[in-house]
């Protein structure tokens, strides 16, 4: 295959990367536009060319020659990328993925990129921020509903963001709907930024270019964040990203290395690249996923009904909101069940553990796994831990009726290691102090209630 030419050109409004002729643009408010500096329009647009093009040269044979220096992000990018390839070994066992030949393609793809020419050096002043105001990813998940409902509690100048990526269709006419319902009821904008970059990730069984989402979208932000100076730029990442198993060749490995504690910390420098102090983190990086849950439906029911959680990529989200065929339904159905909530009041009008496919619990069509530190060490502690205590609490159905006769006896053995696993409140490394102080109260109060309300079922 020939080579792949990548340029970029900054436009009135914005910029575009041009891979091949082709072209792609990403457009701004003109105020938010005007408002950021010419020196940081060019390392945003290279940055963007470099993020989202670079894993072509995976499957592409030939060469990727980019017509600009290597941006001032590129190393921070490709280790983040260099740590999240190795995910295809556990999320597509059926693939037949080696951590060692990932490394290798990885290693090798390196030296099919080129630059032209040297860093050129610049100077910009760091901007200043304004005092409890945030910008938060907003997807409209449990994560990023508790992050605004904390944020609201605590009187935050909120500003959400929405990025659409343009393959995500039934995901995107779905959420545009509830976006439009929320911010009418809360009175909040939420700014809809289409990502046109998006076309060129590869829908392989691979997935390439679907790695470091989190980044990408920080990045096309670094406008926006010039514009209102946020102190404080909140991913929603959760205790559970961290989990670390290893693979069949030793390597060890973290699924959502991308939304890790380890990552969320080094992200920051990409902020000080484009001069913003303001402190990236997560609020809810001291609990785990059931927890989160209890509290954003307990604590802000009104924000909590607005969840979507699905992928959407079923046909059945033609016409639903939840498809209820899909393994991130199964899961959110099950937890909800776990805190007393009838998933109904969520919009699923299906009942999740009745139905057929047992593939959608995973975690029941396979064995069990084996040494019991890779169910304490690692997410199936949570799912069986779901699955107990929702069978304790009465719940009914073909799914708890596979639990009860394959896994419960051995589930009840570690019952109490689980239970003080995923019921209690973490240290936090990116929560900053003066927030940190405000809201661990809150997640002791609530985390209070909750082991109250399961200690008869333990």
């Amino acid at each position: 295959m020939s080579n792949i030419k990548i340029s970029t050109k900054i436009l009135p409004n914005g910029f575009s990367v041009v891979v091949d002729g082709k072209s792609y643009e990403t457009g701004y408010p003109q105020k938010v536009w005007q408002n950021f500096p010419q020196v940081l329009k060019e390392q945003l647009a290279e940055s963007a060319a470099y993020f989202f093009t670079v894993h072509l040269s995976f499957l592409k044979k030939g060469t990727i020659n980019y017509s600009f220096p290597p941006p001032l992000a590129n190393n921070l990018f490709f280790q983040g990328l260099f740590y999240s390839v190795p995910e295809l070994t556990l999320t597509n066992p059926e693939e037949g993925y080696k951590t060692s030949l990932l490394l290798k393609m990885f290693f090798k793809s390196d030296y099919q990129v080129t630059f032209s020419g040297i860093p050129k050096g610049f100077s910009v002043s760091t901007i200043g921020n304004n005092l409890k105001t945030a910008v938060i990813p907003f997807s409209l998940g449990k994560d990023s509903l508790l992050t605004y409902g904390l944020c609201r509690e605590l009187g935050f100048d909120i500003h959400n963001f929405f990025l659409v990526e343009p393959s995500c269709i039934f995901e995107n006419i779905n959420k545009d709907r509830l976006i439009k319902d929320f911010s009418e009821e809360f009175k909040t904008k939420v700014t809809i930024f289409p990502i046109s970059l998006g076309k060129l990730r590869q829908n392989t069984a691979a997935k390439w270019g679907w790695d470091m989402l989190l980044m990408q979208y920080t990045l096309l932000l670094m406008p926006y964040v010039h514009w209102i100076k946020p102190a404080y730029f909140l991913w929603s990442n959760e205790q559970s990203t961290n989990e670390i198993v290893m693979d069949k060749e030793g390597y060890p490995i973290n699924i959502t290395y991308e939304q890790s504690i380890g990552w969320t910390q080094k992200m920051n420098n990409l902020l000080r690249i484009f001069s913003s102090p303001a402190l990236l983190g997560s609020l809810l990086e001291p609990l785990h996923e059931i927890v989160i849950l209890y509290i954003l439906h307990k604590r802000y029911p009104q924000i909590g009904k607005y969840q979507l959680s699905c992928l959407n990529e079923h046909r059945k989200s033609r016409k639903q909101r939840w498809c209820c065929s899909c393994f991130e339904c199964a899961r959110v159905y099950l937890f909800l069940t776990v805190i007393g909530l009838d998933p109904a009041d969520v919009g699923f009008n299906e009942n999740m553990l009745d139905k057929q496919d047992v593939k959608l619990f995973n975690i029941l069509s396979e064995d069990w796994p084996g040494d019991k530190r890779v169910v304490e060490d690692s997410s199936y502690g949570e799912r069986f831990l779901a699955f107990y205590l929702a069978y304790r609490r009465g719940v009914k159905g073909k799914m708890i009726d596979i639990f009860k006769l394959k896994f419960l006896p051995r589930t009840q053995k570690l019952v109490k290691k689980l239970y003080a696993k995923y019921f209690r409140i973490y240290p936090s490394k990116t929560i900053p102090q003066e927030l940190l102080e405000k809201i661990t109260p809150i997640y002791q109060s609530e985390l209070g209630k909750l082991k109250e309300e399961l200690t008869p079922y333990l």
